[in-house]
């Protein structure tokens, strides 16, 4: 199976990106747009997923499953570049887009990719909104969610859902870990679910992808651009991590870097736990037990009983480390374990 280059555009399609993603006063136009031309209150009191989760966790493998089903609706490829006016877009895209085949993301872990595929876009939104005000040089802040912003994303959320003539929607967004008490106090009908694993096999995917991702940026200048404009800073060239505990650790090539990811990001999601909307997912199990495992996660009313978990598979490989720093990891892992 052939890697699907994504970044691999012709000059004029760059230009049409940067012209579009690069300016916030173009965004909010097409979204003021956007909202004047298909304001439909049809889907007001419609159900939400997300799901989030330190980067490959499992995150986007949950996401395809989701979504094979004919139940939910999310962003896709498809939206790129014009992703806050989904509905607009739709009439014209036939002059923008070209068909791909399906082929393995970039990644280079086995997830196959398509025009059609979902993906974690909804960032893209959250820059525009709050004016990128959260991110700093190395790291991302929590976020100050006002009510007149969780009114414009509901917004944006039905806009989606008219698109694609659905009534869930569902996101894989893994910094919404940055704003979750908001999203869980102001969308009560929501689901969130925060996915975790095995901290050992968990940091070193991350190292891989970073250096994974360190050489495509290299390689090819425009991959940095596109990866800041729809906010993916989980590794490579313009990492950032998320300002939410205490990093001592400073090179992101050494694995104890990522242990200290890990361990801060999880002992945060402890701490943020007292929402009755929030729900621990953990890789491992839902490998092994599947649809019997997620059902028992989320209400009927959100839940296709026919969700197809068959290609989500555990792939760990399971190496055991002995330093003080994995053995604090795998005790927070345990415990989050207990709680899912």
């Amino acid at each position: 199976m052939v890697k699907i280059n994504i970044y691999k555009h012709n000059n004029i399609e760059k230009l049409l990106i940067h012209s579009i993603m690069k300016f916030k006063s173009i965004n909010e136009f097409l979204f003021d747009l956007e909202n004047f031309l298909y304001k439909n209150n049809e889907y007001i009191d419609t159900k939400q997923i997300f799901i989030t989760g330190l980067a490959r966790s499992g995150t986007s493998a949950a996401l395809n499953s989701f979504c094979k089903s004919n139940l939910y609706g999310s962003l896709t490829y498809d939206d790129i570049p014009f992703l806050l006016c989904p509905n607009l877009f739709n009439k014209f895209k036939k002059y923008f887009k070209k068909k791909t085949n399906i082929n393995e993301r970039a990644h280079g872990d086995g997830i196959s990719i398509s025009q059609q595929s979902p993906e974690a876009l909804e960032e893209f939104f959250w820059k525009k909104e709050l004016n990128n005000n959260y991110i700093e040089k190395e790291f991302l802040v929590e976020n100050k969610i006002l009510d007149e912003n969780i009114v414009n994303f509901q917004k944006y959320i039905n806009l989606i859902l008219q698109k694609y003539k659905k009534k869930i929607y569902i996101s894989k967004n893994n910094n919404n870990i940055l704003r979750i008490s908001y999203i869980s106090q102001k969308l009560k009908d929501s689901i969130i679910l925060i996915f975790f694993r095995n901290p050992i096999d968990h940091c070193r995917s991350l190292m891989e992808q970073h250096l994974n991702f360190q050489k495509l940026q290299t390689q090819n200048k425009f991959v940095l651009k596109y990866m800041n404009y729809l906010g993916h800073y989980e590794f490579g060239k313009n990492l950032k991590r998320f300002k939410i505990g205490e990093y001592n650790k400073k090179n992101p090539e050494n694995i104890d870097f990522w242990i200290e990811v890990w361990i801060n990001y999880y002992k945060f999601v402890l701490d943020n736990l007292n929402y009755k909307n929030i729900h621990l997912i953990c890789y491992e199990d839902l490998a092994e037990k599947k649809n019997e495992y997620i059902k028992k996660k989320i209400n009927n009313k959100y839940f296709d009983q026919n969700l197809d978990f068959s290609e989500y598979n555990n792939k760990n490989k399971k190496n055991i480390f002995i330093e003080n720093d994995f053995k604090y990891a795998n005790q927070i892992y345990e415990k989050l374990r207990e709680l899912s």
